[in-house]
């Protein structure tokens, strides 16, 4: 077509106008009207800070910011209608917080893989 002089601009899809659009600009030093910027970064959203102390001495709002640092906000309502505190929940087993508390198998090894290991009781 080209070739023939007919103009592809009309018949062509809007990627190739586009493209098009884009070299007739260049060719005329018109594009880009201005130098290109860094787009901002984009905030990320704020995730809890894990609880300090240790986890047995954690009230039911540190366990729950502990379960929002974990991801796991949205169980947040079992463990306070269970009044589950730091001294609870150390001592409950990924076993526990299936059956008890019907979390799901992951949610429950995440929450105990993840406690702080000096928080933790020791046996014997």
């Amino acid at each position: 077509r080209l070739e023939q002089g007919e103009s592809t601009e009309a018949s062509a899809p809007p990627s190739l106008q586009s493209m098009l659009a884009y070299l007739d600009a260049e060719d005329a030093g018109g594009y880009p009207p201005e130098p290109l910027r860094e787009a901002a970064p984009v905030p990320k959203p704020h995730k809890a800070d894990c609880p300090e102390g240790p986890a047995a001495d954690w009230s039911l709002e540190e366990v729950s910011q502990y379960l929002s640092f974990l991801g796991l906000s949205h169980i947040e309502e079992k463990f306070k209608e269970n009044a589950v505190d730091g001294a609870m929940l150390v001592e409950l087993s990924e076993e526990d917080l299936c059956k008890e508390l019907g979390l799901l198998k992951l949610q429950a090894k995440k929450l105990v893989s993840r406690l702080p290991r000096d928080n933790l009781p020791t046996a014997g």
